[in-house]
């Protein structure tokens, strides 16, 4: 069912007291009844509005004919996902690290494209012909060579000699495959991954979008696959091995959207805090006009002690009258 404005729409249910012989309106867009007019001529507007969203795509600003549209046709890829892809790529997904569905749709398809699965259907050309065969074990190349972290070391003759080694990454056209032609259950043949190739349109990129946004959902702002999914697909006990060989992918790694807008807004505060703090500190000039002004408040007390009070001229003569009275005595 379409979403209106991205949230779930609910038809109107038929009045419970309709007659069968009242004359009503039909949408059949919706497949509503309406006894007034105004209500229908409403609901036609809004399904020709864009406002409505795919709910399985996700794609917005559509009709509601241009809606339903969407998810039948994505309807109709999700029923035709090679059973065979479905696991495998769900523990590729299991994996991952990614905030955006893009970016873990990116790390899936390029790794899925130029690789085929144990048990996969696949094209492979024996002689002049194109024959479907079932992929029974892949063979990774140079399997005596250590491995670390998903690469495998090659010694050359100059890093023999000084005891060093280079990780050369395993590049898809490294692998050979066991196959099993289609109907020939006594025979098995070893083949380059040059030859086997996947029919066209089995796996695209919107397809393996499609079907991770099905069975995937974000958990603290990563995109991880659903409980359900595991439980239902019997992950829990898997292991790489159990759908390819050699060592598992190191997909990239993304920081959660939360995360990310946590440390943004402690940082603006931080930076709010400086900017403050700088405003409310003082300039140099500031400071050394302030230290004058704290000396010359020190000093004024003192000045103001020392100063003597002015006499009149008969003061000071009654004064010097005393001065000589206590000589002479």
């Amino acid at each position: 069912m379409p979403l209106l404005r991205r949230q779930p729409f609910h038809r109107i249910k038929p009045p419970p007291d309709l007659s069968p012989d009242e004359e009503v309106f039909h949408c059949k867009l919706t497949n509503e009844i309406f006894r007034d007019y105004e209500d229908f001529f409403e609901r036609i507007i809004l399904c020709n509005s864009l406002v409505w969203s795919c709910a399985i795509t996700g794609r917005a600003s559509l009709t509601y004919q241009e809606a339903i549209e969407s998810e039948e046709k994505a309807l109709k890829n999700l029923a035709t996902f090679p059973s065979y892809l479905q696991r495998p790529i769900l523990f590729l997904a299991s994996l991952t690290h990614r905030s955006r569905l893009n970016e873990l749709n990116d790390d899936i398809f390029v790794y899925t494209k130029d690789r085929y699965f144990i048990d996969e259907m696949v094209e492979v050309m024996l002689g002049n012909e194109r024959k479907t065969c079932k992929v029974l074990r892949v063979v990774p190349p140079a399997a005596a060579v250590p491995e670390v972290n998903g690469c495998i070391i090659i010694d050359s003759d100059e890093e023999e000699a000084s005891s060093k080694s280079k990780p050369v990454a395993l590049k898809a056209d490294q692998y050979k495959y066991v196959v099993q032609e289609r109907g020939k259950s006594n025979i098995t043949i070893t083949v380059p991954a040059k030859h086997v190739s996947r029919k066209k349109g089995v796996y695209t990129r919107d397809k393996s979008k499609l079907y991770l946004k099905q069975y995937c959902e974000t958990v603290q702002g990563i995109w991880k696959v659903k409980e359900s999914a595991i439980r239902k697909k019997g992950l829990k006990d898997c292991s790489f091995s159990d759908f390819f060989a050699g060592p598992p992918p190191t997909f990239g790694f993304s920081e959660s959207k939360r995360k990310s807008a946590g440390r943004r807004e402690e940082d603006e505060s931080i930076n709010s805090a400086d900017v403050s703090g700088l405003l409310s500190s003082k300039s140099p000039k500031k400071k050394k006009e302030d230290k004058k002004k704290e000396k010359t408040d020190k000093v004024q007390p003192k000045s103001e002690e020392l100063e003597m009070p002015r006499l009149t001229n008969e003061e000071k003569a009654a004064i010097k009258e005393q001065f000589k009275q206590q000589k002479m005595a």
